[in-house]
């Protein structure tokens, strides 16, 4: 799996449920070395911080995992060095992470100490008010995904009433074969649920391609919403955990329980990918390319394109509102840049980059 040396995704995303996490995911807490909690406000250097630690580790030839910010997809919620069992995450709102095994895996490093206290009670006031503003565009945005979702299920009704079982059963069975060579293990495999692209300020981002095409074996899957895409992953997923295999399931924004996107089975080398107009995928050499939409019979497709016109319509509302939020968040960093001594968060950086080096010595040592 050396291939595997950068990965981007999101551990969180904005979804119709409001801001949704799995930030559990990131890293098994129970099986680390160490995981670092930042904590401090907006503007203190957390995003930045994590970025300078991941490319030193970069450099030093480590794998890096790179967990985007939904919101800023130019910024980081966390970095992990899955070699070493080594995480930093960013614990403050609306993901927020609280020490689970304080002291002897988990460490809250608090980045407000580096603040001028009095310099922001001084802005107490704008800083109340434009936090407030911010929140109340996330609820905008919310609401308006939660519209656009219904619309989406709208449309994927029609398409689900006029699928042929029988064809929808058949490529089923074409990829559960795939694990045939593998029996059912005494102890199932472990899953990891991430998403692949998320909705944000910036509008769709997907790290679709950086997560497949390191992957040596994909399938992708095509098709209209409501084809059975989702179900047929799931039933992978399950199948391929019942035999022992670890899976990482990328899921829907739309429904960041029930629907999934994308799965990667790291032991096999294998991924199966849905590639649509949102998160469009595809590559030379893929294992097999299977189009759901020759599943479908007669169909209303006025009713369907009406649909689509008027989700797209409000999901670009819903990213107007998160853009909206974003600008105002860049105003109240405004109020924290100036007042931080990163001269002393440098030194800290640099203190907390030696710790991880230890444990990667020691990672090193043991895989001798």
């Amino acid at each position: 799996m050396d291939a595997y040396a950068v990965r981007k995704m999101f551990p969180g995303n904005n979804t119709p449920q409001g801001f949704f996490s799995y930030f559990q995911h990131i890293i098994r807490r129970e099986e680390a070395e160490e995981v670092v909690i930042l904590k401090g406000g907006p503007g203190v250097g957390k995003s930045v911080f994590m970025k300078g630690i991941a490319g030193e580790m970069r450099r030093r030839g480590f794998p890096v995992e790179y967990h985007h910010c939904a919101s800023d997809p130019a910024s980081l919620d966390a970095v992990a060095f899955p070699t070493i069992g080594v995480a930093l995450l960013d614990g403050t709102a609306p993901h927020v992470v609280d020490p689970l095994y304080p002291g002897c895996v988990d460490w809250i490093v608090n980045l407000g100490d580096f603040w001028d206290e009095k310099a922001l009670k001084a802005n107490r006031a704008e800083i109340i008010r434009l936090t407030q503003s911010i929140g109340g565009y996330y609820g905008h945005a919310y609401r308006t995904l939660q519209a656009a979702k219904n619309i989406y299920d709208d449309r994927a009704a029609v398409n689900r009433a006029a699928l042929q079982t029988g064809l929808v059963n058949q490529k089923k069975s074409f990829l559960q074969d795939i694990l045939s060579p593998y029996p059912a293990a005494k102890s199932p495999g472990r899953r990891r649920s991430l998403f692949a692209t998320a909705v944000t300020s910036s509008g769709l981002v997907s790290f679709l391609d950086v997560l497949m095409d390191p992957v040596k074996e994909v399938y992708v899957l095509t098709g209209e919403p409501g084809t059975g895409k989702s179900e047929l992953l799931l039933t992978l997923g399950e199948e391929a955990l019942q035999r022992g295999l670890d899976v990482e399931f990328y899921h829907c924004p739309l429904d960041p329980v029930s629907r999934v996107e994308h799965l990667i089975i790291p032991e096999l080398d294998l991924a199966v990918a849905t590639s649509t107009a949102y998160h469009p995928y595809i590559r030379e050499g893929l294992a097999g390319l299977i189009d759901m939409d020759n599943c479908l019979g007669p169909r209303d497709t006025e009713l369907v394109d009406e649909n689509q016109e008027l989700f797209n319509q409000l999901l670009e509302r819903s990213i107007s509102f998160l853009r909206q939020a974003k600008e105002i968040h860049d105003q109240l960093e405004s109020y924290y840049v100036p007042h931080m001594d990163f001269a002393g968060v440098a030194d800290l950086q640099a203190k907390v980059l030696d710790r991880i080096l230890v444990h990667a010595e020691k990672a090193s040592v043991t895989l001798s």
